[in-house]
């Protein structure tokens, strides 16, 4: 039994803006009311929310769909006795859903290996090696438990004082459980591996050459991209990254400038906070550009919060100017003034590639690999990219 329908199409997929297990309450009546047994999916994806539901009598059993992708041995971890080994599907439809709609193979985010199992299962490397990562974000922690699992002696070296990179700030809305639950996956994997970790370690050019390693890989992310604008350089403004980490100081209205799907969850969240929020956004639809497509369920469910929460939704227009306590925007010609004590710039990233390109040059082996390597993209291709890599070092 499932809940939804094409005309609302994120109760379908439900992504992660959904609770998990949100068909449970509907669903026990039915199977109170029937003598057949009732089996209900509905991000369904931690063994104790399923023993719990069977065990109250809500279901007679569990579906599981996305939750196999990202973690074939889900059922397996969890008869052992083991969640805390299963993968976590996170609910972001990027790899399944959105691209089965665009007609696209399947992949999944979080599993780089699925469907090729066979032709990318991991062979023992001929030379071990000394491998330094720079960069302990979710691509780094791929990179490095793939190639230490393989027999290479690895150190991961990252400049925060945790692991996750951009990721610990994607997590900070509270309906981000399973992703945080991935970046503890990725964690426990990694100490399994045998997988060194540094923290607090920022690197330049001379430390990285100084190192004992003998292959280097680059996962050092990406920059926030900041356009040149009239008045972009004001105190009034500031980035998705330092909205969402609570790092500025946000004002009553609030121009989020970028509607992708970054700006959109900053509005959201904005939005919950009782602040009266606009998004900017130069094409003329939210969540529309990008080299993955977004899924439908994402867009739509990201869409209807917005509107149930009353965002003022600007499309095909452009920021011209930032001023003091408003900007100014044009659509089709025209100019409009919104009032704006802050302006959240959420206009994407650029490659922190300048560690590479002092690198590739100097004889050395180093690879680079995620959000550094090509124009940022999303946490499918970052874990994508790292995973070829510790299977080529």
């Amino acid at each position: 039994m499932g809940n939804g329908s094409y005309d609302a199409f994120h109760w379908l997929y439900p992504p992660m803006y959904h609770k998990e297990g949100l068909w449970l309450d509907d669903v026990a009546p039915l199977t109170k009311a029937v003598g057949i047994p009732v089996i209900c999916p509905g991000k369904i994806i931690r063994p104790e929310m399923a023993d719990e539901a069977i065990r109250e009598g809500k279901i007679t059993a569990v579906a599981l769909g996305r939750a196999l992708l990202a973690d074939s041995d889900w059922v397996n971890k969890a008869a052992s006795g083991k969640p805390e080994d299963i993968r976590p599907c996170i609910g972001c439809n990027v790899g399944c859903i959105g691209r089965i709609f665009a007609g696209k193979t399947m992949l999944c985010a979080v599993n780089a290996n699925l469907f090729h199992e066979a032709e990318q299962a991991l062979i023992p490397a001929e030379t071990p090696k000394k491998v330094a990562v720079i960069g302990g974000g979710v691509g780094g922690m791929e990179v490095a438990r793939i190639a230490a699992r393989r027999g290479h002696d690895v150190t991961i070296y990252e400049k925060a004082d945790r692991l996750g990179g951009m990721t610990l700030v994607a997590n900070v809305p509270d309906y981000k459980n399973a992703s945080r639950r991935l970046l503890k996956w990725f964690e426990k994997d990694i100490r399994e591996a045998g997988v060194k970790v540094e923290l607090n370690r920022e690197f330049s050019v001379d430390d990285v050459k100084n190192l004992d390693a003998d292959a280097f890989v680059i996962s050092t992310g990406a920059f926030p991209k900041i356009p040149r604008i009239p008045g972009v350089e004001r105190e009034n403004v500031t980035t998705a990254i330092d909205a969402l980490l609570g790092k500025a100081e946000i004002g009553q209205n609030v121009v989020v400038v970028g509607g992708g799907q970054v700006g959109c969850e900053v509005a959201y969240e904005l939005l919950r906070d009782g602040k009266r929020v606009a998004v900017v956004e130069f094409l003329n639809g939210l969540m529309a550009g990008g080299k993955e497509p977004v899924s439908a369920a994402v867009v739509l469910m990201l869409q209807d919060l917005l509107n149930y929460y009353k965002a003022d939704i600007r499309l095909s227009s452009a920021l011209k100017e930032i001023r003091e306590n408003s900007v100014l925007i044009e659509k089709d010609g025209s100019t409009q003034e919104l009032p704006a004590d802050t302006v959240i710039m959420a206009t994407g990233f650029v490659e922190n590639n300048s560690l590479y390109n002092a690198l590739k040059d100097s004889g050395k082996e180093v690879y680079v690999v995620g959000d550094a390597r090509r124009s940022p993209g999303n946490i499918m291709r970052s874990v994508a990219d790292d995973n070829e890599v510790g299977r080529k070092i």
